[in-house]
């Protein structure tokens, strides 16, 4: 291989080197990058559903407070579970009742509704939501209805779509635990999407009384999730806080549209632990977008719904920065390349010239042309090897004119040398002749 194609070669490596250990920054940091946002939106999403979770919890301890607390609440109470106790088949009396009361048209309350909703009991309760209202600007409470120790309702805030509830799990479950939390549905009654945390009472000796229901406006939860989105205004993100079995309770980012409680895509419930994955397929008109995901795992006693909170991020604006330096870098050694390759032809040039003038110079010798010098360039390794050759010229010139004068002087001796043996031998011709 030639010593200029050589060179060319070895700049071109190392400027290729160059830029494929910038690229390899460039990926490095992006995966580091990645990894950092990723660990960081976990934590976030973790936060706001131990905040969610903090919340409801601090509900219920509220509501159990005042179920403990309430001397009329309990009176009512042992009023209605005697007067229960008093009749001959409870059972009858309540499956009579309750049927009555779901066969009554929505917009009707009978005089039994009309005792049971607007006793003092059930004012009382009225005033709680409406204070609560007041305060935070919504409903906190749908509404809220008391049952006693047979499951039976004696105070509500408004008309309920049945009278009887011990048949029903959350009931049993407060009756049971003290306390139970249902799944996110829509309340009829209430025209709200919520949560029912039904609390037990129980009055001071520990003897259970009823059950307080409580319809708890999923909102508050809502605004705790807009919270985190606010905190992050400056990071385009996508939310979407979701059931246990993957239904919308809020998602929020430009251009979608979601019905509550509607299923989100398969691919997003395959992941039951918090962790982060970059995909492209799940939504591909959004393009390529970083998910992370976080569960919920409820606080104290209160275990939680197995909610997740799902955040999205937009890669094309979280790597923009390492995208950008990407392309500088592939730039910067598009160019070094470039650059390399006429400074390796330059070099090449420049010591290749006068090698080849040499070889062309040595040809000349060997074909016994006349020696001449070799003009000097700017690089000084040739220079010196030009100077070598040319001090040989020199001398080979030197040598060449010594060997011209000696082969001079030979010949001439020789010709002396043959005219004088050519005289010699006229002179002994003539001697013969002169003896004949």
């Amino acid at each position: 291989m030639k010593i200029r194609t050589r060179l060319i070669l070895g700049f071109l490596t190392v400027s290729l080197l160059v830029g494929l250990v910038g690229l390899s920054s460039v990926y490095i940091s992006q995966q580091y990058l990645e990894k950092t946002i990723g660990e960081n939106s976990i934590l976030l999403a973790e936060e706001t559903l131990n905040k969610i979770d903090r919340s409801i919890y601090a509900r219920i301890e509220q509501l159990q407070l005042c179920n403990y607390n309430d001397q009329q609440l309990h009176d009512a109470l042992i009023k209605s579970n005697k007067e229960f106790e008093e009749l001959i088949d409870i059972q009858s009396y309540i499956d009579e009742k309750d049927k009555e009361w779901i066969n009554t048209p929505e917009k009707e309350i009978t005089p039994f509704m009309q005792n049971i909703i607007n006793n003092e009991l059930s004012k009382k309760l009225r005033e709680k939501i409406e204070f609560y209202e007041k305060d935070r600007g919504y409903k906190v409470f749908g509404e809220i209805f008391i049952t006693n120790k047979y499951g039976a309702n004696i105070a509500q805030t408004g008309k309920t779509t049945d009278y009887y509830q011990g048949d029903e799990e959350k009931f049993q479950k407060a009756k049971e635990n003290g306390v139970h939390v249902d799944k996110v549905t829509y309340d009829e009654s209430a025209k709200i999407f919520s949560i029912n945390i039904a609390t037990k009472i129980e009055n001071k000796n520990g003897e259970f009384l009823g059950v307080m229901i409580s319809v708890f406006n999923i909102e508050e939860i809502i605004n705790i999730v807009k919270e985190m989105e606010t905190e992050n205004r400056e990071t385009p993100i996508g939310l979407k806080l979701l059931t246990d079995d993957g239904r919308i309770i809020y998602a929020q980012y430009p251009g979608y549209q979601y019905e509550t409680l509607e299923l989100v895509p398969k691919e997003l419930q395959e992941h039951p632990h918090n962790g982060y994955f970059i995909s492209d397929t799940i939504e591909p008109q959004r393009g390529e977008l970083l998910f992370t995901h976080a569960h919920s795992n409820g606080y104290r006693e209160y275990t939680g719904l197995g909610w997740e909170l799902i955040t999205e991020l937009e890669t094309k604006v979280i790597f923009a920065q390492t995208r950008k330096l990407r392309n500088i870098i592939l730039f910067i050694s598009s160019i070094l390349v470039i650059i390399s390759i006429l400074t390796g032809i330059y070099l090449a040039n420049e010591i290749s010239k006068p090698l080849r003038k040499l070889e062309y110079v040595m040809m000349n010798i060997q074909k016994g042309k006349p020696l001449k010098k070799i003009k000097k360039n700017n690089m000084e390794e040739t220079n010196m090897l030009i100077d070598s050759f040319n001090n040989m010229m020199n001398t080979l010139n030197k040598k060449s004119t010594q060997l011209e004068r000696f082969t001079k002087l030979a010949i001439g001796r020789e010709e002396k040398m043959i005219e004088l043996k050519r005289k010699l031998r006229k002179n002994r011709e003539n001697s013969n002749d002169k003896k004949r």
